[in-house]
């Protein structure tokens, strides 16, 4: 019975969800079709540049009158126009109408104007530098606090001004998590445009580790860039190889559009560039260097006790398991170990792996003369209780409702730094539990080179083992090898796409 309350419980809280969304996709439709007959009525305005006040009053009388919207909604309704379709001198037209004819300026018409502005893509003239100024000390003056959504379209154009620098004022009153990613790329921009790139540098920092948005990445590197190649040319080279040793620093790898940027202005500084792929070992295809051996930045034990106190000992690991199953695992880990290869044997039989592949592994693992522990559920067991026919091969069974992720990462870093773990899963919930940044790129490192993989050849799997290199940006032998991605999701998977460049002169 209790089971059937549940269920209408369930299916009464669907079916509300699901009118809520139609409701929603109702109203969506509604407010575009509206938008549209007012973009129609716009249209005379939309055509010039400078459109003469009698238009501006006729055509505002008109969406007032025809289109049902009120007046204290009107400019606001136009100005989204203009916004969208990119008019901007248009607006500037416009706005300065209803300054002109004491027309009531509210705050929201300030902010809605201020946001036309700041999508500039040219320099900013110095009326344009006075408006951005004035609406913005009009917001600082009205909240004590600047709501999320009007600190985006305040800093950005503020960004633009120069008086950018007093975003870092405002950035510090403001609670962080009101400090978004696009909100960092506005002001690490701005620094690199103005020569500030001590600041530039320490919000991209923030931006690569914290942020999985590609908002403007290629505008921030841009005025990296362009901020060299014209007023300090003679520094460019430097300037490129800091840029370097910052991602080698911070183990960033940057998008695929970035390193083009960076290329083209390489080749035209004397430096020369090849997109590479590295061998198994780490051997670039072009300049034949090897990527040097990784190394965990932070020592191993840190790590473990990192995991162990924020993913295994902390509230969440019991939610789908009990203390007293984790105890029990803990006490057997500790008699039982050092593991060298630890697998997600659930993971197996539901992934990828007929029982024939999964059999070729654990033979090969066997030969090589591995002490296995594979961890499951209670209900695989006779999937793999073949397994016990070899000596050297553990088997533990976890409850069936039990997350046997944070198990697995138990077991393999109890077995040292060694052990090695095979598992379809990434982990990449689990790796952004960890509070600490350096933690983090630690977690990263040691999946990648202690995780098993595997690539699909014709019909077949085949296993890879982890790697031994660093995947990450270094200097071989005066050769920079940097990888890049063409997505900005963490990197969970070692990546195969590198440029190798040397400059002629090093």
């Amino acid at each position: 019975m209790e089971f059937i309350n549940t269920r209408i419980k369930f299916l009464f809280r669907r079916k509300n969800l699901l009118n809520k969304q139609i409701i929603n996709k109702i109203q969506r439709i509604n407010t575009k079709s509206k938008f549209s007959e007012i973009k129609k009525t716009l249209l005379p305005l939309l055509d010039t540049d400078y459109p003469p006040q009698d238009l501006c009053f006729n055509i505002r009388n008109d969406i007032i009158n025809k289109h049902s919207v009120p007046e204290r909604a009107v400019d606001i309704k136009i100005l989204d126009v203009f916004m969208l379709e990119n008019k901007l001198e248009s607006a500037k037209i416009y706005f300065k109408y209803l300054k002109s004819n004491n027309y009531p300026i509210t705050k929201f018409i300030l902010i809605k104007y201020l946001e036309l502005l700041s999508l500039k893509k040219t320099s900013i003239s110095n009326l344009e530098e006075e408006e951005i100024l004035y609406i913005c000390d009009v917001i600082r003056k009205e909240y004590e606090y600047i709501p999320p959504s009007i600190l985006l379209i305040y800093v950005n154009a503020l960004c633009l001004t120069s008086k950018w620098e007093t975003v870092l004022d405002i950035i510090i009153s403001n609670s962080e998590e009101n400090i978004n990613v696009k909100i960092m790329s506005y002001v690490a921009a701005a620094a690199f445009r103005n020569g500030k790139a001590n600041v530039g540098y320490e919000f991209i920092n923030k931006i690569e580790f914290n942020c999985q948005d590609m908002y403007k990445r290629n505008q921030i590197y841009n005025q990296y860039l362009n901020y060299y190649i014209k007023h300090k040319k003679d520094q460019l080279n430097d300037a490129v190889n800091k840029m370097f040793h910052f991602w080698k620093k911070h183990d960033i790898v940057p998008l695929k559009s970035i390193i083009d940027s960076f290329v083209d202005t390489c080749k035209q500084s004397e430096w020369e560039a090849h997109y590479v792929h590295m061998t198994f070992d780490g051997q670039c295809s072009h300049c034949k260097n090897y990527l040097s051996q990784m190394a965990l930045k932070t020592n191993f034990n840190k790590l473990f006790k990192s995991v162990l106190s924020e993913l295994l000992i902390g509230n969440d690991i019991f939610q789908k398991t009990t203390p007293s199953e984790f105890t029990q695992f803990k006490e057997f880990i500790d008699k039982t170990k050092p593991f060298d290869i630890v697998i997600d044997g659930l993971n197996m039989v539901y992934g990828i792996f007929h029982k024939s592949v999964i059999q070729d592994i654990i033979s090969q693992f066997v030969k090589e003369r591995k002490k296995i522990l594979v961890i499951t559920r209670e209900h695989k067991f006779n999937s793999i209780k073949w397994m016990l026919k070899f000596d050297n091969i553990s088997i533990y069974l976890l409850k069936n409702i039990t997350d046997d992720d944070l198990y697995m990462l138990y077991a393999t870093l109890a077995s040292g730094s060694n052990a090695r773990f095979l598992s379809v899963d990434l982990l990449r919930g689990h790796l952004n539990k960890l509070k600490d940044v350096n933690m983090r790129k630690a977690f990263t490192r040691w999946q990648l080179t202690h995780r098993y993989s595997w690539n699909h050849v014709g019909q077949k799997n085949i296993l890879i083992n982890p790697i031994s290199y660093n995947p990450y940006a270094q200097i071989n032998n005066g050769h920079w090898h940097i990888p890049y991605k063409e997505t900005n999701k963490s990197l969970h998977t070692p990546i195969d796409t590198w440029v190798c460049l040397c400059h002629s002169r090093r």
